[in-house]
């Protein structure tokens, strides 16, 4: 069964690796540098990049090479070179770890395929533009639509996602050195390649930085398509008060999972907590880039439970909301880490865990946008308070509700607790309570609302409420 096993994910990991050529040679033969003899080839590698990034690609293509080689043909030489033992023996307190990793593989199938369609799309956009090395060509233009049109070099992107995917379905170290060696020499090359752009464009290039992301789309539109925009405030001690919140929430909810589960030995909340501290780090970052005032803000605030501005199902909110944040991991961490009482497949596992991503994604993009994002409702007049219709909120008027209701919902199904998910639900029913609240109140005392209410239809969830 193993061997029938492995037989499976080498062929779909041929087809991953023999469609990508297909695909290479195809466009590849459009290439003007194909004219130049290899010898004058390496010259232009060299003039751009250097020799050392030419011995550095030749290292990778061999390790690539060798290890398409051995995995493909002759399997039976590199038992070594497997990554699930290694992992196995490594974390031996990880239960259902083989598992675990044989569905990463599944998963690296989807990925692989899934990247397929984009990197066909990307080099059809490229055309006759695309070089293996850093050159430019004759009558070079910059190239601004499809994947272009919001992305500098979707290219990358696309590599990044696809040999993850031959890291995961190969599960071997060859193709892993090669994916660490890959994310180094994009790390290495996109600087000189962006100045090589701005020496060749000039403000055109400059132009086309500002409204495009590197690797990934912007979160936001460039600050200067805003009329004067002012500039960002600088992180004060109530901002670091407010960065180390978010990281002490992250370990409270570690302390309570292994505290009340009476036992270290729990990968799910192993794996909940390092995401939830990796997301974070992210997350702190991405803040102080584009929203460093929400920090000092969220950092500074005091007695809102008290306050007269406070709504009065607000404060039942907070309360509620503070309540169910110890409750939640304490009732998964009874189940299904101290007796056992649920037993959940790996695939709602998995579920959960996807689930978890994209609230904690939805939500913090609704923060980085939106600089009047704040926990208690009120219209902050102070601060020339206005409505915020861009990044998620183009999709739906409450993103940072849809967010926390995902991961409330997730988050048991990673932990592998039903209790937990019943007694999530209810904090699930206070979200969706407290928007049908909020919006109302905005859509009475808020100036303009009413007419974004027109534009964004939904509230909560696209498409249906």
């Amino acid at each position: 069964m193993a061997m029938e096993s492995e037989l499976l994910f080498t062929i779909l990991f041929l087809i991953l690796f023999l469609t990508s050529s297909i695909v290479r040679g195809i466009y590849a033969r459009k290439m003007p540098s194909l004219k130049l003899s290899r010898r004058e080839r390496m010259r232009v590698t060299i003039e751009h990049e250097g020799k050392a990034a030419l011995a550095f690609l030749s290292i990778q293509a061999i390790i690539l090479l060798s290890g398409f080689v051995l995995y493909v043909f002759f399997p039976y030489l590199i038992p070594w070179a497997q990554l699930t033992p290694w992992a196995v023996i490594a974390y031996p307190f990880i239960p259902g770890l083989t598992e675990m990793l044989y569905w990463m593989r599944w998963f690296g199938v989807v990925l692989g395929f899934v990247s397929l369609p984009f990197l066909v799309w990307v080099q059809h956009v490229l055309g006759r533009q695309w070089s293996v090395s850093l050159e430019i060509q004759e009558e070079h233009v910059l190239v601004t639509t499809g994947p272009y049109s919001r992305v500098r070099h979707p290219m990358y992107t696309v590599h990044i996602f696809f040999f993850l995917s031959w890291v995961l379905v190969t599960d071997n170290w060859f193709f892993l050195v090669n994916y660490f060696m890959t994310l180094a020499l994009i790390g290495l090359r996109m600087p000189k390649e962006e100045k090589m752009m701005v020496d060749q464009f000039g403000d055109e290039y400059r132009a086309y930085m500002a409204r495009t992301g590197q690797l990934f789309p912007r979160l936001r539109g460039p600050a200067a398509q805003e009329p004067e925009a002012e500039p960002l405030p600088e992180l004060d001690k109530y901002g670091v008060n407010s960065i180390a919140r978010s990281f002490s929430m992250v370990v409270i909810e570690g302390i309570i999972l292994f505290l009340v589960a009476g036992r270290l030995d729990w990968w799910n909340a192993w794996f909940f907590v390092m995401w939830g501290l990796l997301f974070t780090f992210y997350f702190v970052l991405a803040l102080l880039h584009w929203n460093p005032g929400l920090l000092n803000r969220r950092g500074k605030r005091r007695g809102e439970m008290r306050s007269p501005k406070t709504k009065r199902y607000d404060k039942v909110f907070l309360y509620l909301y503070t309540i169910f944040f110890l409750v939640v991991p304490a009732a998964c961490a009874l189940d299904a880490g101290r007796f056992l009482w649920s037993v959940m497949p790996l695939l709602v596992v998995g579920a959960g865990f996807l689930l978890v991503v994209l609230g904690d994604v939805i939500f913090g993009w609704a923060m980085v946008v939106n600089k009047f994002f704040e926990p208690t409702v009120r219209i902050q007049t102070d601060r020339g308070h206005q409505v915020v219709a861009t990044g998620p909120y183009r999709f739906v008027r409450h993103p940072g509700y849809l967010g926390q209701i995902l991961r409330y919902i997730g988050m048991p199904l990673v932990l592998g607790s039903l209790l937990g998910l019943v007694v999530g639900m209810i904090l699930v029913a206070a979200f969706i309570g407290r928007t049908a609240k909020e919006d109302h109140t905005l859509r009475r005392e808020f100036p303009g609302y009413e007419e974004y209410t027109e534009r964004v239809r939904k509230r909560l969830i696209p498409l249906i409420w």
